[in-house]
């Protein structure tokens, strides 16, 4: 059974679960982003050589979660919140606009801002420019 169809199973037998069913698209985008984790979780692997490599990898990634985490507090929350469901979740902005209740072209904005400011941090370009 493939994801598409396990997310139409699971939202199938838990269709009297849902309160309000004006979120039933967002409901089931939640079920798939789910089910696409259980996926990957349980399909994960490693293509390297040696063990070694692996190390430096989760060093590596420890190190950027850590800078990304710390360039994340210079954000307010709904800046957090729209960088993490589009750039982590791979929300569309009508998906985010839908599920923390604001415009679209809010959602927009705050994230572009939200980029730029992570920009600054990172010290990709100067702040005077």
């Amino acid at each position: 059974m493939d994801i598409v169809q396990e997310t139409a199973y699971q939202a199938y037998i838990s269709k009297d679960k849902i309160r309000d069913k004006s979120k039933i698209k967002s409901w089931i985008l939640k079920i798939a982003v789910n089910k696409s984790k259980d996926f990957l979780r349980k399909n994960k692997l490693i293509l390297l050589e040696d063990l070694s490599s692996i190390k430096t990898l989760e060093d590596n990634e420890k190190e950027s979660v850590n800078m990304f985490m710390d360039n994340l507090k210079s954000l307010s929350l709904d800046e957090k919140n729209i960088i993490v469901l589009k750039i982590y979740f791979e929300y569309t902005f009508e998906t985010i606009s839908e599920e923390l209740k604001m415009p679209t072209s809010t959602v927009k904005t705050k994230y572009y801002r939200a980029l730029e400011k992570l920009k600054i941090e990172e010290g990709v370009y100067d702040r005077q420019a």
